[in-house]
């Protein structure tokens, strides 16, 4: 249901799970790289002695 929520795309719809990942797919890998950067980014702040 996420991905459903992340389009706009209401539940009436009846799309199919497959229908709805592969117009997410592009969405995915971006969030996917997002998440990453997060990750780095806490990593580098935690390995200076934290917040």
């Amino acid at each position: 249901w996420v991905y459903r929520r992340m389009m706009g795309t209401p539940w009436t719809d009846n799309l199919k799970n497959v229908e709805v990942l592969n117009e997410v797919k592009i969405h995915r890998k971006l969030i996917i790289n997002m998440r990453k950067r997060q990750l780095s980014f806490f990593e580098h702040v935690m390995g200076r002695g934290g917040l």
